[in-house]
């Protein structure tokens, strides 16, 4: 068998193969081990300087580490100094800045203070300055005081007041004490005095009191004022009608005939009938009270009118107060004719009457006033 034998002759030659290896390996294992040992005995010295190396180079990183540990936390603790110091500045600039407000509002204060105490100053000098002139001012200086005082007055009264007999009974006192005082320098003062008192004597002043105390029955007896009646109002308006027709030429009664006769009593009846339409009649309780109220309110309005001199609101509360009487009251009662005179007569009263102006004495003696002393003395001298 071909390929049996050439297996067998395969095998042989790996045997051969692996005894030649075998007997090679033997052969180079104790040469290898030779070397190992020389190899072996030159190592120990190398690597001892290797480790002594490294063990030097441990100690240095060690040390080096050590040494930026410490460091470390040295800065660390120099930081927190600087930040303790830090605190403690800005602690120091916070007190500083408090006791800097402190200081600027005790200043402040200070100020103010002085301030107060420099007008206080001024005003005491402005006092003893007017204490020293009133101590230092003559028998002349206090009389042209008071006659300043009386003018002051006068015009005050004129012009706050309108109380013109006010007003001339301080002129008349200003002129006295003028006279008293014997200095003709002051006498064109005195001529000036004398046309204000004259021109205020030409003033017609309206009696307002009277007025108004007057008014004030009116709203008393308000209530008390009889309203018109259908018949009165009826036979008012017929009589105007009649009266209005009277011109008109009528057809005698012998030529009417019976159909004229009915159409002008038709006539009349219809005349009659469109006049009560017409009529301002108060037929009950409530417009009875409204027609009261009205007209106590336009009372009231007058009143208040002549108290503050409005010659306007016056004149148109007196025209209302008129109509309001002419159109609900009945005209024919005195009590109602006696109000409508009264009311008619106000009509005439100038409640605002112009007044003369009182300031040209005052001016005059403001000058006189303003002359140093001495030159007064020479002067009278």
């Amino acid at each position: 068998m071909p390929n049996e034998d050439k297996d067998k002759d395969i095998d042989k030659v790996e045997e051969t193969i692996s005894e030649g290896v075998s007997a090679s390996v033997q052969i180079d294992e104790p040469k290898l081990q030779k070397e190992k040992k020389q190899k072996k005995e030159k190592n120990p010295t190398g690597q001892g300087l290797i480790y002594f190396l490294l063990l030097i180079i441990i100690a240095a990183l060690v040390a080096a580490a050590y040494y930026y540990f410490q460091e470390q936390k040295n800065q660390q603790a120099m930081f927190k100094q600087q930040d303790n110091k830090l605190l403690m500045l800005g602690q120091k600039i916070n007190d500083n800045d408090n006791k800097n407000k402190s200081r600027d509002e005790a200043i402040a204060k200070n100020n103010q203070q002085l301030q107060l105490a420099i007008a206080n100053t001024d005003e005491a000098i402005k006092t003893s300055q007017q204490a020293t002139e009133l101590v230092n001012r003559t028998q002349r200086g206090w009389a042209l005081a008071e006659v300043d005082y009386l003018l002051r007055m006068a015009h005050r009264r004129l012009e706050v007041a309108r109380d013109v007999a006010g007003a001339i009974a301080a002129l008349k006192g200003a002129d006295s004490r003028i006279e008293e005082l014997g200095d003709l320098k002051l006498f064109k003062i005195r001529k000036q005095l004398a046309k204000d008192i004259a021109s205020l004597n030409a003033v017609k002043q309206a009696d307002v009191n009277g007025v108004v105390l007057a008014v004030d029955q009116m709203l008393e007896h308000a209530t008390e004022l009889p309203f018109k009646s259908v018949q009165s109002n009826i036979q008012a308006k017929l009589e105007n009608r009649t009266s209005d027709d009277a011109p008109e030429q009528t057809k005698p009664e012998t030529d009417k005939t019976f159909v004229d006769s009915v159409i002008e009593t038709v006539k009349q009846i219809g005349d009659i009938k469109i006049h009560q339409r017409s009529l301002n009649i108060t037929d009950s309780g409530i417009q009875q009270k409204r027609v009261e109220q009205l007209l106590y309110n336009h009372l009231i309005a007058l009143r208040l009118a002549a108290l503050s001199y409005d010659q306007k609101s016056f004149t148109y509360e007196l025209e209302q107060t008129n109509n309001l009487l002419t159109s609900y009251y009945e005209t024919d009662n005195d009590r109602i004719k006696q109000l409508k005179e009264s009311l008619s007569d106000y009509k005439e009263i100038q409640l605002s009457p112009i007044l003369p102006e009182l300031t040209k004495a005052w001016v005059m003696l403001q000058d006189e006033m303003s002359k140093p002393a001495y030159k007064v003395q020479q002067e009278s001298k």
